[in-house]
């Protein structure tokens, strides 16, 4: 659990799911699974070639790594102006998130994530019901709601729809 005591508990809440959903996500769309990027950091092979660099941190580098590869390809077919993504959030959000890494512990969420199978039911857990998610760019609201619980919620039922699928789906917030 994030022990900053500046934030709520709530908030606490969402930026853990959204840590999760990030894992989810990039393992997902990793080349060994979905191929929506090229890389191949959160498998076994991955962190075993990034241990060798990083022996104390290599989930952590791996999981960053996968990150600015998903936020490369959100980029190109969101764009990078006007809008956040789960992978570009806006700087305090981001600040938040990257405070919550310290605290929270990867290797507990690591386990389970390790398949496939894994990672969709980890979405479709976040996600709490299901849709049938556009094909490309879809707004689901303004970046005041990026902190609600809901909409943790509705980015991953669209990750869930797409990945079961074979269109890819990439939801977005507007600036306000």
């Amino acid at each position: 659990m994030i022990s900053n005591p500046k934030i709520s508990d709530s908030a606490k809440r969402v930026i853990e799911a959204i840590i999760r959903l990030r894992l989810a996500v990039c393992y997902l769309g990793e080349k060994r699974q979905k191929a929506w990027w090229g890389t191949d950091l959160l498998s076994d092979t991955g962190l075993r070639f990034l241990e060798n660099i990083f022996s104390r941190t290599a989930r952590n580098a791996a999981f960053v790594s996968a990150c600015e590869a998903a936020r490369l390809v959100h980029d190109k077919c969101i764009g990078r102006s006007g809008c956040f993504h789960l992978f570009r959030l806006p700087p305090d959000v981001e600040s938040l998130l990257e405070a919550a890494r310290g605290d929270f512990d990867l290797g507990e969420v690591w386990p389970t994530i390790r398949s496939e199978a894994e990672a969709l039911a980890t979405l479709d857990k976040l996600a709490e019901s299901r849709i049938q998610a556009p094909v490309g760019p879809v707004q689901i609201g303004t970046a005041g709601r990026i902190l609600r619980k809901d909409s943790v919620n509705e980015i991953a039922a669209h990750y869930a729809s797409a990945f079961k699928g074979a269109d890819k789906c990439f939801p977005y917030f507007a600036k306000e």
